[in-house]
């Protein structure tokens, strides 16, 4: 049974346990970034070529989809990492006024 189904059957077993949870997680969601970056970084060496030369469109879309995937669970990381601290009141809001009606600008 994995864990979420384990979870989500049984929520009052982990009632109590959410903040341990969040505090182990933002732990864990770093120690998964740095070896996604180094995936990433032979990702991006094997489709620029770098470590030799690529056979197949086989080989280029794969390259291509394991390097989306990369980028989806970085992503996904982040978003967690955001969480846990929102969770731990640790989230710095920065506002700032700006024209609903004006498009934003791409940074």
């Amino acid at each position: 049974m994995s864990a979420c189904r384990a979870i989500s059957s049984r929520p009052e077993r982990f009632a109590g346990s959410q903040p341990e949870i969040s505090g182990a997680a933002g732990i864990h969601h770093h120690e998964l970034k740095q070896p996604l970056g180094v995936l990433k970084g032979y990702l991006i060496m094997l489709q620029d070529e770098t470590l030799g030369k690529i056979n197949t469109d086989m080989q280029r879309e794969a390259i291509l989809e394991m390097r989306n995937s990369v980028n989806m669970l970085n992503d996904m990381i982040m978003k967690y990492l955001q969480l846990s601290k929102i969770e731990a009141g640790r989230l710095v809001v920065e506002k700032k006024r700006f024209n609903l009606y004006e498009e934003p600008s791409s940074r």
